[in-house]
């Protein structure tokens, strides 16, 4: 089951307060994207390369699979962790609210936060911008 996970996206939602606001996805092929949007060091959006995806794949089929699509206490003004596993055939979304879900599905979700933390992140304009070898108009003057 493992090998038909290709990517792992984690998400993030704000709360009443400073809650961290983010979209990580880390894909089989190795790719990394983030978009910070809130309370987060690194706002905006980021490419990368990360490695190590078999072992959180392993992980995903052995023990996330299983569980419930949500989770949630009842409370108000606490944040949303999405979790979304691809596979080649179907996509599973786990929803926690105020961490309402299982040891294993925080540990995985801060788990691919320390993935996260190795990446080499370049922002995305720079990424996908090509150079210009024509300097604008005027540029000598500044």
């Amino acid at each position: 089951m493992a090998a038909k996970i290709v990517a792992l996206t984690v998400d993030r939602s704000g709360c009443f307060g400073t809650c961290p606001v983010y979209v990580l996805r880390l894909e089989r092929n190795g790719n990394a994207l983030y978009d910070g949007k809130e309370f987060v060091a690194r706002l905006g959006r980021y490419t990368g390369k990360h490695y190590g995806f078999e072992w959180l794949a392993y992980f995903a089929a052995a023990h996330l699979l299983s569980l419930k699509d949500d989770y949630h206490r009842l409370v108000t003004d606490n944040a949303t962790t999405v979790l979304t596993i691809e596979m080649t055939d179907g996509t599973k979304h786990i929803s926690d609210y105020a961490d309402a879900g299982p040891n294993e599905l925080l540990i995985f979700c801060t788990a691919l936060d320390g993935v996260a933390s190795s990446v080499e992140w370049v922002p995305e304009k720079i990424a996908n911008q090509s150079p210009d070898p024509t300097p604008p108009s005027g540029a000598g003057h500044l």
